[in-house]
């Protein structure tokens, strides 16, 4: 993936201007990071510590979500790349909290409007694409059964299988989800060795991504001047603050 995707990508994800809704994401061929599932599959772990940067102005609404099940982007090693992300990030978190999957670079995750991460395939060609629309078509051969709207996974865009799924009733949406979601561990068992070759080499990024869920915050640093504004900020959230750091150091972050 290019730089220019990256930065759109990477706007989408820290400040969530947009969530996906369930019929585009299941179209991209995205898999939901389902805690249930990520469990049962041995990626959960729990008590584990994460970098996350963001506006301070975010602060609030983080710390309303402490310990519940959203699911929150993360990286416990810095790169580059982070110094230059839009949106103006100027708080560095240090979060500690359940790990629902953990990348050796960007794994390129999209947040559902019911705030799950998914990880997205769309403008990948590999192997685990490949997997992922055997589900999908798998799923919708099972609806067919109750219903002739054909869908031919293969020979089909995202936009036009988006279309095809948003005929269904809420009721039947409700269904394919849980198939896919069914399907998806049960592919995902037999091929555990691709998944994990795809969290490792899925971009070459220099910094990580981990995702985690219940989650709590640690300590805040500012990322450059830290104006009595942020500390009195920090004051009233009661998050500890632990000093500032320069941008161009958020590259040799680890945790």
């Amino acid at each position: 993936m290019n730089f220019k995707n990256y930065i759109n990508e990477e706007a989408d994800i820290l400040l969530e201007y947009s969530k996906y809704d369930i019929a585009k994401l299941i179209s991209r061929g995205s898999i939901p990071l389902d805690p249930g599932m990520m469990d049962r599959l041995g990626f959960l772990e729990k008590d584990q510590t994460a970098y996350h940067v963001t506006n301070s102005k975010h602060l609030a609404e983080m710390k309303s979500n402490e310990n519940k099940k959203k699911q929150i982007s993360c990286f416990t090693r810095g790169g580059a790349e982070l110094s230059r992300l839009p949106g103006q990030p100027n708080v560095l978190l240090l979060l500690k909290g359940t790990t629902v999957i953990k990348g050796n670079t960007d794994i390129w995750t999209l947040v559902s409007t019911r705030d799950r991460r998914w990880l997205d395939l769309v403008n990948k060609t590999d192997k685990l694409l490949f997997l992922v629309k055997g589900v999908l078509q798998s799923v919708a051969n099972k609806m067919q059964e109750s219903d002739p709207l054909g869908i031919d996974v293969y020979k089909k865009d995202p936009k036009t299988l988006e279309f095809y799924i948003n005929q269904y009733s809420n009721k039947d949406k409700i269904q394919m989800y849980r198939l896919y979601i069914r399907e998806m561990e049960a592919m995902l068992n037999r091929n555990y060795k691709v998944l994990i070759d795809y969290v490792n080499n899925a971009a070459e990024m220099s910094y990580n991504e981990v995702v985690l869920t219940r989650w709590k915050i640690q300590e805040v640093k500012t990322i450059g001047i830290t104006s009595p504004a942020d500390k009195e900020l920090f004051k009233t959230l009661k998050i500890s603050y632990a000093g500032a750091v320069e941008r161009r150091d958020l590259s040799s972050l680890e945790v």
